[in-house]
């Protein structure tokens, strides 16, 4: 578990789906850019959510987790990243999605601060991430959290081959002792 001042930010479990489900469903553009994700044309049912969950716990390295805050365990968001991606060795960020009506207000921030802190702890030296290059907002709450462009690559979709930014925060590592 991973915490802020305001926030516990703790692995999904099997109650936690159908709050989830309503984050996903809070989010209707990232679901229309993220068709990969299992999202139908009308919407991100719950069985959606579920599957979503079931193929991250298959990995070891991978981390699903709710933000929810401290006072009311009210689920705002959730955050999906690997401790190292077997394509390049790196830490991950796959997704920070915060509920529509809490954006704005940091969550997503401070979320993300709790991860990069978790990651240098784990002695990384710089975690990744990928926006999809026509996803604006995600776009600027990377760059406003401090990750820097260092490439683009095209992905495959359904249709046609989309591009992405690859993007890359510097971490300061911390030891213990």
């Amino acid at each position: 578990m991973l915490e802020t001042d305001q926030f516990w930010l703790r692995e999904v479990v099997a109650d936690d789906l159908e709050d989830v489900h309503l984050v996903f469903e809070s989010n209707p553009g990232f679901l229309a850019l993220r068709a990969d994700i299992g999202a139908t044309p009308g919407g991100y049912d719950l069985a959606s959510v579920k599957q979503y969950w079931e193929m991250a716990a298959l990995d070891p390295q991978r981390h699903l987790l709710v933000v929810a805050d401290k006072e009311t365990d009210m689920i705002l968001g959730l955050v999906d990243f690997v401790d190292q991606s077997p394509a390049d060795g790196m830490p991950w960020i796959g997704l920070v999605m915060i509920h529509r009506s809490h954006q704005r207000r940091r969550v997503g921030a401070a979320a993300l601060q709790a991860v990069a802190a978790y990651l240098a702890s784990q002695g990384h030296s710089a975690a990744r991430m990928a926006v999809i290059e026509g996803n604006k907002a995600g776009l600027g709450f990377a760059r406003s959290a401090g990750f820097e462009d260092y490439g683009s690559a095209a992905i495959p979709t359904p249709g046609a081959a989309r591009r992405i930014v690859l993007l890359q925060l510097a971490l300061s590592i911390r030891t213990s002792g």
